[in-house]
């Protein structure tokens, strides 16, 4: 499962042909079972083009929300030449078990509200596909570039944040990570994907103190590179590529 591809406002950097695809071929993998766009926004949506190209695909899952960018318009085109099969999922839709791993939807609501949601192009972020895989004894929870209002929604419907790890929401932005959501999901691991020198200046200093105030271990790709994690479903085994500073 590929879940986002990365990408940037500016087309000079190919994220799917430079980074993703060389580590995928390095591994020896040629086929992608589900590939994952948790919103059609270009950092998160650019770097699918060339491995949709490139590589098999078995299904495509998002929340189907459309974009008129034109790497949407190329990844449409592509799925549509290949005929992958399409899944639209939301909360609605029943947790999924591949392979002992129970993939369950926290995020976004059903479709009349996302629909309300969507016309408000401030409100893209919070309308992200989050996924929670639990394997065993182990979850993860992979919340998108969701902020605030998303975080406190998915509380208020119950559903179960609670993970040993978890993504850091929209690159560590001022607008997510909230203090009470921190304190649901209680992370021993936290993940921030983040660029050096990025024009956002993230992670929102605050947001790093809130962190590190409920006992968190930080990773972040900035000064750890390629971070790699690994569980048996009892115990989590983190792997960083640079020797970074946590």
């Amino acid at each position: 499962m590929l879940i986002d591809g990365g990408g940037s406002h500016e087309d000079r950097f190919d994220m799917g042909k430079n980074v993703i695809a060389p580590f995928l071929w390095n591994k020896k993998i040629r086929n992608i079972d589900y590939l994952v766009l948790t919103h059609p926004d270009p950092d998160h949506l650019k770097g699918l083009v060339f491995i949709a190209t490139h590589f098999g695909i078995g299904q495509f899952w998002s929340t189907g929300l459309r974009s008129e960018s034109e790497s949407y318009f190329q990844l449409d085109e592509i799925l549509s030449k290949k005929k992958i099969s399409r899944y639209v999922l939301s909360e609605k839709v029943p947790p999924v078990v591949i392979e002992g791993v129970t993939a369950t939807f926290l995020n976004p609501p059903g479709r009349e509200k996302l629909e309300r949601m969507s016309r408000d192009r401030m409100w893209l972020n919070n309308t992200s596909l989050v996924l929670k895989l639990q394997f065993r004894d182990v979850s993860f929870l992979l919340p998108g570039d969701i902020g605030r209002e998303a975080e406190y929604r998915i509380m208020r419907e119950g559903h179960p944040v609670e993970s040993d790890l978890l993504k850091v929401p929209h690159h560590g932005s001022a607008s997510s990570s909230s203090s009470v959501f921190l304190e649901r999901v209680q992370p021993t691991y936290a993940i921030l994907s983040v660029g050096e020198r990025n024009i956002g200046h993230l992670p929102n200093p605050e947001v790093m103190r809130r962190y590190r105030r409920i006992g968190s271990k930080i990773y972040r790709t900035d000064r750890d590179g390629a971070i790699t994690v690994m569980t048996d479903g009892e115990k989590i085994e983190i792997k960083p590529s640079l020797s970074g500073s946590k």
